[in-house]
């Protein structure tokens, strides 16, 4: 029953979609303007002005038409996929529970899985092996539907084969795994900033959930449970999001996912290494995947039509732009080569774990003058909001979303025909299952990491960091957790002061966005929440268990947007701070990078948003401490992070 549900879920989740595309059709306003500069145009003079106007006007008119085949093969292209999940739903026995197949409706439930039955026929957890026809099935299918978005897409091919890189055979290997066994969950754990989160659309129009909505089929079909869950955080970087990757993502991702360069210059240096290395330490040794955060060329926002110009509504008027004809730096390709240097390097260290990357720029670079592939197609249109145009719109986080699952698609049609393959040569029978558990179904152990590239051990060195933060959503990790102002003494300082003590509230930077997103029912999960204190509200206690020792005390506060309020101060300049009971200063930047090499002086702590308490923590249970400074400014804590 529940998974019919989520079928009529999704759809429901479609029907703002479709409802602009059916007012499109009822009203033909494109069209009715068009027409309206065309008559026009044909009742006067033969003047230079009358022929653009014309001109113009055509340009509309196809357009429009353009936009409109696109749209119904959209919308065609959905209800086949309604149908194709229909039937798979139809054929599959219930769920044990009535639990749903979908991670967006179980993201929390993951962990006890693996003795569950298998949500696809012919398989269950512990039970027979996976039959012949279930694994041809589930490869064909995955093949067919990867020629399925490639068709919804006029057949450009390029598209998908150039928006992913990086070496597949760890993620082939897992799924393998998960396949021969039976009833397992496969799990994506999505970060990242704002693009993310899908700000400007609505939460269910996020890449990552477009990403599910075409692979879960297809994964219960080869009786493996897909989970997706996004925890994209709006003006969320690398760090100090990377230390704290058990605790936002948690320990059962197969792959790890963070889209970068929204607030880094791109990944080839010291975040984008830590981050990585945190998450290969995960418990499940998953891949990671690195998202650019990128874009097709923008075209100009002009004031008034001057050609053949595009106009979005009432107000936005862009120029169109040409086919791509420049030869990049020698290379003679009209794209950007790649990875670039630093990701190479990146890569050349890791990528044999899983490492890899996907770029919508690169996918569509020299399509970027045709629909639906334009700036204003995939950044534009259909967003709801402030329309900041750093932010994808629906189409761009649904191109995004089927480049991963065109890609991830094929990954498994390889691991079920590997499975297939090994059940073909042993010729099935009574001990069919076992023989696949001896061949697939080895016990996931750690990631052994290579030496660090270029962070230094002390830093990005293994086991990871432990961490505890407020902001959401997150798994766990719960930083309320650790506050020891329960105490008698600290509430009599805050009193004795005139205040009422530290409070976990919103950002003060982030309580209109999330305000506006609640009034216009957007749905994001993302909340920047943070203890916050002034002067008058003495000092905010946080036990630091079980330090590892040799390793520095982060405390970090959350990303403020564009700009401070002006009642917001920071940790660097407008806090006091003491360890075990005792007054410390913040490390310095120059004394960080002394201590742990040039890295540090790159992550600029005293300027962004952590500071450092100490070199090199004592092993064993610590207590640290923060209090306000400045009259009429309160600082903020979202991030407590040790070594």
């Amino acid at each position: 029953m529940n998974r019919f549900l989520l079928v009529l879920l999704g759809s429901a989740a479609w029907s703002s979609e479709l409802s602009d595309l059916k007012k499109l059709l009822d009203t033909h306003e494109l069209r009715l303007a068009a027409q309206t500069a065309q008559n026009t145009a044909a009742q006067a003079v033969h003047t230079a002005a009358a022929t653009a106007a014309l001109s113009a006007a055509r340009s509309a008119v196809a357009a429009a038409e353009q936009q409109l085949q696109h749209s119904l093969q959209r919308v065609a292209a959905r209800d086949a996929e309604l149908v194709q999940i229909a039937s798979t739903l139809a054929a599959a026995p219930p769920c044990p529970g009535g639990g749903g197949a979908s991670g967006s409706s179980s993201s929390n439930s993951s962990s006890s899985s693996s003795s569950s039955s298998s949500s696809s026929s012919g398989n269950s957890a512990g039970g027979g092996a996976p039959s012949q026809a279930m694994l041809d099935g589930a490869a064909a299918a995955a093949q067919r539907r990867r020629l399925e978005i490639v068709s919804q897409y006029g057949g450009d091919a390029q598209v998908f084969a150039r928006g992913m890189w990086g070496d597949g055979a760890p993620i082939v290997a897992r799924l393998a795994r998960a396949i021969a066994l039976g009833g397992q969950n496969f799990t994506f754990a999505v970060g990242g900033s704002s693009v993310t989160a899908a700000h400007d659309c609505y939460a269910h129009q996020a890449y990552p959930l477009e990403m599910e909505r075409a692979l879960w089929p297809v994964f219960a079909q080869a009786g493996v449970r897909l989970v997706v869950r996004n925890h994209g955080m709006g003006g969320t970087a690398a760090l100090p999001f990377g230390f704290c990757l058990p605790e936002l993502l948690g320990a059962d991702a197969d792959v790890v996912v963070h889209e970068f360069d929204m607030l880094e210059a791109g990944w080839g240096g010291f975040p984008a290494e830590v981050f990585v290395r945190n998450a290969l330490a995960l418990p499940r040794a998953p891949a990671v995947l690195l998202v650019h955060a990128d874009q097709p060329r923008k075209q100009k926002l002009v004031a008034a039509c001057t050609g053949q110009c595009e106009q979005i509504d009432r107000d936005t008027v862009y120029e169109p732009l040409a086919q791509r004809t420049e030869d990049i730096a020698g290379t003679g390709a009209v794209c950007p080569p790649l990875p670039t240097a630093g990701e190479a390097d990146l890569v050349a260290h890791y990528g044999k774990l899983g490492l890899h990357s996907n770029s919508q720029l690169y996918a569509v670079c020299d399509l970027d003058h045709r629909v639906p592939y334009r700036w204003v197609d995939l950044t534009i249109r259909g967003k709801v909001g402030k329309h900041a145009d750093w932010h994808p719109g629906p189409e761009g986080h649904r191109l995004r979303g089927l480049q991963l699952a065109h890609w991830y698609l094929g990954l498994l049609a390889a691991a079920a025909e590997q499975v297939a393959a090994r059940l073909r040569e042993h010729g099935g029978g009574a001990n069919a299952a076992g023989m696949l558990r001896a061949a697939f179904g080895a016990d996931i152990v750690p990631h052994v990491l290579p030496e660090p590239y270029q962070c230094d051990a002390a830093i990005c060195g293994t086991p990871p960091t432990r961490c505890a933060t407020s902001i959401a959503p997150k798994v766990g990790g719960e930083l309320g957790e650790l506050m020891i102002n329960g105490s008698s003494a600290a509430a009599g300082e805050a009193a004795a002061a005139g205040g009422g003590g530290w409070t976990l509230r919103l950002s003060p930077e982030d309580v209109a966005a999330v305000r506006f997103a609640e009034e216009m029912r957007l749905g994001y999960a993302d909340r920047k929440w943070a203890f916050t204190g002034g002067a008058a509200d003495g000092w905010a206690r946080f036990s630091v268990p079980g330090a590892k020792g040799g390793g520095p005390l982060l405390l970090c506060e959350p990303n403020h947007g564009w700009r401070r309020e002006p009642t917001t101060g920071a940790l660097a300049a407008d806090a006091a701070f003491e360890l075990d009971g005792a007054a410390v200063e913040a490390v310095g930047t120059a004394a960080a990078t002394k201590a742990y090499g040039p890295v540090w002086k790159e992550l600029e702590i005293e300027n962004k948003l952590c500071v450092m308490l100490s070199l090199g923590l004592e092993p064993g249970d610590h207590t640290v401490g923060v209090k306000a400074t400045t009259a009429g400014k309160v600082v903020t804590l979202s991030h407590l992070v040790w070594w």
